[in-house]
Parts: structure tokens; sequence; C-alpha cells
């Protein structure tokens, strides 16, 4: 049975502990070393410490046993320290203690045990089978001694009938089921006899007892709390027995319990018998199927899964929302993109960003990486607390080989406090690793690529891990159809897509790993002795060593870390298999099980073969039949220089050959022949000239893929396709050097400029900016000194936040307010321009921001007329308000939090004293036991409120700094729109009053009227955007804080009034899972060892 146990389910405290109550108290085998009273005592207080992690205290026990000459070398007494010693780090001590004590006590099924244990704990899984076999062997009791001791004890029946279920045995385990649920007086039903009673009815399906398994369910439907599962259950049943209408009308109920269940729509179809195949066109099908989500409709009205499934059987529709256009340019795109059409997706994406601008979901990409990242995050930019957006972005990014970027634009969403590496960790982050593995991949730094994948790696194996955590509780809970359904996920939870592709891309990189540590060490061999001190300090961090990964000494072997579990699921990757061919094959390890029966077959077979057949014959025939697939023709390529060295030019031209009328004529597949051609293993060396018309062919057909292009070919199509610029080269010099000074903006206080080095008058630069009057001076002082690159100048915009002070604005908010001049590309942009183009642009950003500066100083001073909109800027005050009030409830809820913390653990603190001083004082014990148990159910409780209050935190930090904030910076975008408007109306009114008018006041007239349309535009969309979000704001923060306030309420109150229940549902309502805080006693009578969790 505990063979099953570490088969199937992880040993668990309560079991353990059991079994230990039983060896020790039910006169167990002999030790070769017995203990006298005395020591027996000290040893029953080292397990009692160990199983309540007082490992201080089980350490002090364990050396006064130890300090008697008598008793140095007891083997349990030794087994145990060490035991206690692995749990705090010390592993490789307590290995050397627990071998040393097994080899002191060998006939002590104690030592045997604590040894199955520590391989336990470092995963090795056989060989702590076989130490438990020996425990067994040496005391045979099990499971079923603990029914003769406790025949009323429910954790024990349970535990066998889960062990014989487990082992397929479903007949002795409906036995035992049933004569425990004989044994049990039951009055009242709660949850946990409920959730026994579906475990039953599971163990009858499996057996394939349905008629029983309906019967059963129907006699205890009164019973079964889970209506839902009752119900799904029943309708499973019913359809397995061929009752279809009476399954209908399950289905039925269930649907008026969750009306969009697409499962529920699916099964009652299947019922009545209204599926289709998916070629066959029933027209009297399609009007049942029809008629049936009509009357859905009709039943549920609020539902919108029954118009959506009608859909997909609909022939057509005549009913058209008003972006009908849209959406239909959006799919467009999509299909001609499906189709490999680059320019025709392209071009309906552009029509469709024409139609509405603001639709993140056009932007997509056709082999350019780059472009990709850079229109995502202008995606991105026009919906910054859109998550999956922002972590499209991010992979965007990655895949460009923008890393950094793509871990900054991920951390954006990660919790407070945590660096970006911590948190991503503990978030699990799969798919972001994985990601990063590729990019580091790409850019050579193979230990970082491979530490990623570790990562991964690691994150499976904490899965399977948890799942300890679980035995206990569910056992003791009865949850055990939600446990089986766990034990069988972790069974085949490395056959998820994100370990086989953290697999395949570390399987791939183990040779170049070894490349990059024979390198590594040709560094390090001069500093090799400074290494070595601190060697031992590494062994001790927890942490994954990229260095030590990309230089280890046996790649292959790390290999099999990611390649074992794929082959031994029997996963349904065919790749899994030729990479583990590839590691097996550099092993040179054979499959020695089963070359005897190959040779065995194959002599009979390969004879007769060979007689009609010939590889080469064979190889052209495959040819034929596959001309019109470039993959296909690219095996035959590789297979026919391997047959024939000498026919590399006709390989090659195989591998090349690309025609319209081809199936899979993709740039992803075009890139993997080039790839392909490269590999002197594959088509030895080829000649360059073809490799380079094969990538001009390439580029043609596929003009936006970057993978054909050189670097310096890629920067002059991206210019091309952006910008068609007739700059003069020769000026571009001048213009970086004119460009170079840096100039600081920053109000209010001095207005101080910093010039170049050539100029030395900073005060009359002070005097021409803070003086609106002097404007030639200024612009005489522009035209001699332009302002740095765009990037530069916009990162310190001015703002004007309210109507009495300025502020600066960071350059992420200043992107989205100034479109193309001032946005997201800007250096891009301006590294497209030519040299004259450059000078008007800064020149252009130089007047705006005079005209700006002037206009704010103006208003300060009261010498300029402002547009005053009442009732946006009320609203606006009373937004900035409200950020102020609920920026104080943020910071006094962590206070409340940082204050409970310290008070909850100082109770578990002092639960730990008063059940130490239990032992000591016999006289008291009892008195002591109750503080104990007090404490800690106060502590406990503690835990759950902490949770709560670090929920409601976390909701109100989100709410304050994420959500407002994003309404704030839009609200800032609408000032500083608003500055520039009443700027350029200021200007078109002095223009029109001016009595004296120069040779060019029309030209001047004309461009002042269209810069006032232009920026009055561009306020009056900007002041709708602000009454959108700030009504969107509304809303959503009624909804938000009507949940966290009754969370705020009901756990408060029930912590206080010391309601454990109704703490619980309060956590459990919000699904908030509380962290067991490390060092907390657990709460057990046993007196043997237990694996702490």
């Amino acid at each position: 049975l505990l063979k099953c146990i570490m088969l199937h389910t992880p040993l668990s405290d309560s079991a353990a502990g059991l079994f230990y109550f039983v060896v020790l108290n039910m006169s167990p085998p002999m030790s070769s070393q017995p203990l006298p009273p005395k020591e027996h005592a000290l040893f029953k207080r080292i397990v009692k410490c160990y199983e309540q992690k007082q490992f201080r205290n089980g350490l002090k026990f364990a050396k006064q046993i130890l300090s008697n000459p008598n008793f140095a070398e007891h083997g349990e007494t030794l087994s145990m320290k060490g035991l206690i010693l692995n749990c705090i780090g010390k592993k490789e001590e307590a290995l050397e203690l627990v071998k040393k004590g097994l080899r002191n006590d060998v006939r002590s099924h104690v030592c045997w045990h604590v040894y199955g244990l520590m391989q336990r704990s470092e995963r090795k899984y056989d060989e702590a089978i076989k130490a438990f076999r020996n425990a067994l062997k040496i005391d045979k009791e099990t499971r079923y001694h603990l029914f003769k001791l406790r025949p009323t004890q429910r954790v024990s029946w349970i535990g066998f009938a889960l062990s014989l279920h487990l082992t397929e045995d479903y007949e002795l385990a409906i036995r035992v089921l049933e004569d425990f649920r004989k044994t049990q007086n039951i009055e009242t039903y709660d949850i946990e006899s409920s959730e026994f009673l579906l475990y039953q009815n599971m163990v009858y399906r499996e057996a394939g007892k349905f008629e029983i398994a309906l019967y059963h369910l129907e006699s205890n439907k009164d019973h079964i709390y889970d209506r839902r599962s009752y119900l799904e259950l029943k309708g499973e049943l019913l359809m397995k027995l061929g009752r279809n209408l009476e399954a209908s009308h399950v289905y039925h109920q269930l649907l008026a319990r969750n009306e969009d269940n697409l499962d529920y729509y699916n099964l009652l179809e299947e019922c009545l018998n209204l599926k289709t195949g998916d070629d066959v066109q029933d027209m009297d099908a399609v009007k049942r199927r029809l008629y049936l989500y009509d009357e859905m409709i009709k039943c549920y009205p609020n539902a919108l899964a029954p118009h959506r499934l009608s859909l997909s059987f609909l022939p057509e529709t005549a009913v058209e929302a008003p972006c009908t256009l849209l959406w239909l340019y959006y799919y467009l795109a999509l299909h001609f993109d499906y189709l490999n059409n680059v320019d025709s997706a392209l071009m309906y994406v552009n029509k469709g960003i024409e139609h509405t601008p603001t639709l993140v979901e056009l932007y997509m990409h056709a082999g350019n990486m780059l472009e990709a990242a850079h229109w995502i995050e202008e995606a991105q930019s026009l919906d910054t607390a859109d998550r999956y957006i922002n972590s499209k972005c991010a992979k965007y990014m990655l895949q460009a080989g923008r890393i950094e970027d793509g871990i900054f634009m991920c951390s954006k969403f990660i919790r407070e406090g945590l660096s970006s590496v911590e948190s991503f960790s503990e978030m699990q982050y799969m798919w972001f690793e994985i990601e990063c593995a590729r990019a580091y991949r790409k850019a050579g730094q193979y230990g970082e690529s491979l530490k990623k994948c570790h990562e991964v790696e690691r994150h499976f194996s904490d899965i399977i891990d948890d799942q300890y955590d679980f035995h206990n509780y569910c056992i003791r809970r009865v949850t055990i159809c939600s446990y089986i359904q766990l034990l069988r996920l972790e069974d085949c939870l490395r056959e998820h897509r994100f370990f086989f592709r953290a697999a395949k891309c570390a399987l791939k990189k183990k040779q170049a790993a070894k490349a990059e540590q024979q390198r590594l060490n040709k560094v390090k061999s001069n500093i090799k002795s400074k290494q070595d001190g601190i060697a031992d300090d590494c062994k001790r961090q927890p942490q994954i060593s990229a260095e030590k990964l990309a230089s280890t000494s046996q790649p292959l072997e790390d290999a099999l870390v990611f390649l074992r579990p794929l082959i031994q699921l029997n996963c349904t990757y065919p790749q899994a298999y030729f990479l583990g061919f590839e590691v097996y094959y550099r092993k040179m390890q054979d499959n020695q099980s089963s070359i005897d029966v190959v040779h065995e077959v194959t002599g009979e077979v390969f004879p007769e073969r060979d007689a009609v057949l010939d590889l080469s014959d064979y190889n052209a025939q495959y040819l034929q039949a596959h001309h019109n697939s470039i993959r296909h023709r690219l095996a035959v390529a590789e297979v026919m220089y391997f047959l024939n060295r000498e026919k590399q030019a006709e390989a090659v031209e195989v591998a090349i050959k690309v025609e319209n009328s081809m199936q899979d004529v993709t740039w992803k597949v075009c890139r993997k022949v080039l790839h392909r051609l490269s590999n002197r293993a594959l088509f030895g060396v080829v000649d360059p000239t073809i490799i380079e018309n094969y990538k001009i062919a390439c580029r043609k057909r596929f003009p936006h893929a970057a993978a054909f292009f050189d670097q310096s070919s890629l920067s002059s199509t991206l210019l091309a396709n952006h910008v068609s610029s007739s700059s003069d080269h020769d000026n571009t010099s001048d213009v970086n050097d004119v460009v170079e000074g840096l100039y600081d903006l920053s109000l209010p206080g001095a207005l101080i400029r910093k010039v170049p080095s050539s100029y030395n008058r900073p005060e009359a630069i002070l005097m021409m900016l803070a003086d609106e009057k002097d404007l030639d001076g200024y612009d005489s002082f522009l035209n001699r000194s332009p302002p740095p690159s765009l990037e530069t100048s916009t990162s310190r915009q001015l703002q004007m936040v309210g109507s009495d002070r300025l502020m600066v604005v960071p350059p992420d908010e200043t992107s989205a307010a100034y479109g193309t001049s001032a946005g997201i590309g800007v250096e891009r942009q301006l590294s497209t321009m030519g040299a004259q183009e450059k000078l008007e642009a800064i020149k252009s950003w130089g007047c705006s921001t005079y005209k700006v500066v002037r206009q704010a100083l103006a208003e300060k001073m009261g010498k300029s007329a402002r547009t005053v909109d009442s009732g946006v800027e009320a609203k606006i005050d009373s937004l900035r308000s409200l950020q102020h009030q609920y920026s104080q409830l943020l910071a006094l809820s962590r206070t409340l939090l940082g204050q409970l913390r310290p008070v909850q653990q100082t109770q578990m603190k002092l639960a730990d004293q008063f059940a130490t001083l239990a032992d000591v004082e016999p006289h008291i014990r009892t008195d002591y036991l109750n503080n104990a148990q007090l404490l800690r159910e106060f502590a406990a409780n503690g835990e759950k409120l902490l949770a709560a209050l670090k929920f409601f935190s976390s909701n109100i930090n989100t709410l304050c700094n994420t959500t407002i904030e994003d309404t704030m910076l839009t609200v800032r975008h609408f000032e500083m729109a608003r500055l520039e408007y009443d700027a350029y109306r200021n200007d078109l009114e002095e223009l029109k009053q001016m009595t004296v008018r120069p040779l060019d006041f029309a030209s001047k007239l004309l461009e002042a009227e269209q810069q006032y349309a232009k920026h009055q535009a561009k306020y009056e969309q900007l002041r709708s955007d602000v009454e959108i979000k700030m009504q969107l704001l509304a809303e959503n923060k009624v909804k938000v804080m009507k949940k966290q306030l009754l969370l705020f309420q009901n756990t408060v109150a029930a912590y206080f009034c010391g309601n454990r229940e109704a703490l619980e549902m309060g956590l459990k309502q919000f699904s908030i899972a509380t962290v067991r805080t490390a060092g907390f006693p657990t709460t057990t009578t046993t007196t043997l060892p237990q694996q702490p969790q």
C-alpha cells in the first residue's frame, strides 16, 4: 500500500503520522539499538519537534542523546537529526547523518523510512520506494491494522479505499466504502458527507456499473449539496444508458443555472439528435437547431451563447452592426494573411486604420518582427490598461530582440514591491519565460536561454510537488473526486505545450552551450583558484546560474531532464522523438532492448526490399509525388545529398525551387530552406552566390519579411517603407553637430536653458524666454541653435495641471498627446528625415514649445485669456480630490496590514512557546495546550484576515494608481491641448487685429487659421475622451468598491467575532488563497516524523 501511495498519491502527513503511531505504540519489531526510558522520551520529543517544525529544539534534544557516550552512534537519533538538518537546508550533512544512522541500525524501520523521506525530498522516487519497501519488510503493518485499532476513524477507511481505487480494484473499493458508510450514524448530512457520496458514485462509474451509479445518485440526491455536479452526473449517466430524452430535461435544468455554458448546449443537441457532420448540409437539421436556439433565446434573453452558437450553422444573416465595414476590413486582412498575400492584407489593415485609428486589433505583422513590435507598441499605447495587449506587445518585443523593452513592458502589471524576475517566477509566467529563452537564444546568450528553460521546468516540478500539500487536506475533508482529477492531471502534466516548447528550446541549444562552455573555460582559466573559494556558497543558493548551465561539462546528460518526461509520457509531438534520437545518437546509446527483435525482422524484410527498391529511386518517386510542396522538396534534397555527395548542385536546385503553384509558399518555410542551405552538415559548402540569389528572390516575394535582409539592406528598406525622402547626406554631420545641445526646461522657478558650449550668454537666453514680447530674439536664437532630437526634447514637455501650477510630463505621457511629432517611434521617424527636414521639424517644435510656454506664463500673470469649460474642469478637480482621498485610503489600509502582521506572528510564536512549556510542565500541561490551541486559532484567523486585507489593498492600489491614473493621464493631455489651442487662438486674433499688415499677411493668416483649426479639433477630441473616460471610471469604480467594501466588512467583522466559517466564506467568495506562513505549527498528535509541507 505504501508503494501504491508513492506511485499514485504522495505520502501525506496524516498517513505518515498514523503509521508512526502504530509502529511506536503497537509493539513494533525491536531495534538493534534500544533506548532506555529517559532517552526514549527524548527521542519522542525529537519527533514531535520535527512535526511542529521546531527544528532548533529538535536538534537540542538530539544532541542530548548523542552526547551520551553509550548512544553516540544511535542510528534512529542520527537519522532524525539528519532529517531535521535537511529541513533547514543542510542537505549534504543531513544525507551523511541519515546514511550513517542506517548503517548503524539497518534493522530499524524508522531509519529506512527516514532515508526514504530524504530520497523523496530529492525527487529520487525509485530510491524512495526501495527504502519504503525495506521499511515494510521490517514492519509489515499497513492501514488494515489501523482499522482494527480505530474502526471509526474516517481517514483510514477513505485512504484504504483510495488506494484500492487507484489500483483499479473497484470491487473491494466499493465494499470498503459501503462498509464504512454503514458504520457512520449520520443524522445531519454536511458538505463532507456529500463529497463522500460523490466519490462513491465515481467508483461505481469507473467500474462500469452505470445502472447502480444512477440508482445510487437518485437515492442520495437529497444529501448531495453540489447540485451542479449532481445534475451533470445524472445527465452523463442517462446518456450512457441511452435515455436521451430524460437527459435533455436534465440539461435544460443545467442551462437554467448557467445559460452561457457552451458544453450544455452541445450536449443538449446530442441528446436531441441534432448533431450533423461537418460536411453535411441538412437543412431540416439546421431548421431544428435554429428552432431550438430560438426557444433558448426566448427562455434566456440575456444569454449570449445561443446567439453566438446559432451563427456557427446558419447559412447567412441579414443583420449588420454599425461597425460592419470596420470588421469586414479586419477579417479580410486575416483572410489574406492566412493565404500569405501580405500586400492585400496590409491594404485592408490600412483601410481599417483609416476607418477607426484606435482599434488595436488592426496592427498585424508580415514577417518583420521589428515592424510588428513597433506597431503593437503603438496599439498598446491606445489602451495602456489592457493586459492582453500589454502581454502581446511584450511578446512581440522579445521576438524582435528587444529583450529589455519586453521585460519592462510586461513588468507594468506585476505586484508592487517585487522585482520583475521574482514576480515573473512567482506568477509562473511560462509563456514569457519561453519567449525570453528564444530571444536569448537568437542573441547568442545560451546560458540565459537555458536558465529560462530550466525555470519553466522548475515550475512544473513545483506543481508536481504541490500535490503533497493536498493529500492530507483532501482525505481529511473528503474532496476525493477533485483530488483524483488532480492526480491524473499530474500524471500527464509534462505533456503540456509549455513544457514541450521549453524542452525543445533547451534540447536544441545543448550543443551550443557546450561550445560556449569551451570558450568560458579559456577565459576563466586564470581565475579558477579565486572561484574555488566561493564554490560552497554558490551551492547554497537556490537560484539557477546561467553561467553554470552554459559551461556544463555534460550537456547531453542535462538534456535528459527535459527529454525523459516527453519520451516516458508518449507525448503526441513527433519532434520530441526526433530530438530524442539526436540526443541518444550523440550519447552513442542504442536501444538495446529492441535491437535483437528489429534485426530478426529486418533480416527477413530487407533482402526482399533491396531486390525491388533502390533508395535513390524511392527518393525520386517521393519527389514526384510531392513536387508541389517546398517542405517535401527540402527533405528530398537533404536525402539526395546524403546518398550522393556529388549531387550537391542538383540537391540545392531541388530545395530552392519556388513556384506560384506550390502549396506552402510562406516566408517561414523559405526561411527554413535558407537556414538549411547554410548548414554544411546537410548540403556541404553551398556557393554564396546561390544563397544570395535565393535571398533576393525571397525579398521580392516577401518584401516585409526581415529574415531575407541583411542589416544594412533591412535599414534602407525600413526607411523606404515609411518615408521617401531626398535628403542631402552631406549636411547630416553638420546637423548632428548642431543638435548636440541638451535643453532642460523646468517650471515654476527660474527658466534655465542648457545650451552648447559655444553660447556663453545664458542670461540673455533667460531674458528672451521670460519676456513674451521678444519673439524675434527667440526666433533668431532658435535659428542659430536648434534644440536636440525630438525624442530628447519631448521628454521634458510642459503641461498645465491646474490653473495655477505647471509640471513636467515624462516621455510616455507626452507621446500619446503629440502624435507623430512626439510619440512612439520618434527616434525612428527622425532618423528617416533628411538634414533640411530635421531642421524644419526642430524649428517647428521650438516655435510650438515657445508659444505654449508664453501662453502659460501669460495666464499666470493675467495677461491672456484662456478657454474655460466649467463643467469639465469641475469634474477634473473632483477627480483630483477623489484620487487624493483614495491615496489616503490606500496608505491607511497598508498601515493596518503592516500593524496586524506582527500581531499574527507574535501569536504564532507565543503558541509555540506555550506548546514547549507544556512538555516541560506536566502538572499544568492541559492549560498550556489550551492556550496554545487558542492562539493557533487566532493566528489562523489572522492569516485569513491578512490575506483579505492584502487583496483589498491590492485592488485599491490598482484603482488609484492604474485606473484613475490612466484617466488623469488623458486629463493632462487635454490640459496640454487646451494650452496649445489657446496659444494659437490668441495668435490668430492678434494677427487679425493688426493695423499695419506686411506683404505676406495673407499667407501668414492662412497658416494661422490652419494651425488654429488643427489644434481646435485636437482640443475637442481630447475633451470628448476625458468625458468618456470619466464616465467609465465612475461606473467601474462603483462596481469595484462595492465588492471590496463588502469583503472588508465581512472579513473584519468575522475576525473580531471569531467566526472562522464566515471568514473562510468571505475569502472563498472572492477566490482569495491564503499562503501558509513558514514556521506555523501543525496540530498533530503523532509521535514519529512526517515530511514537512
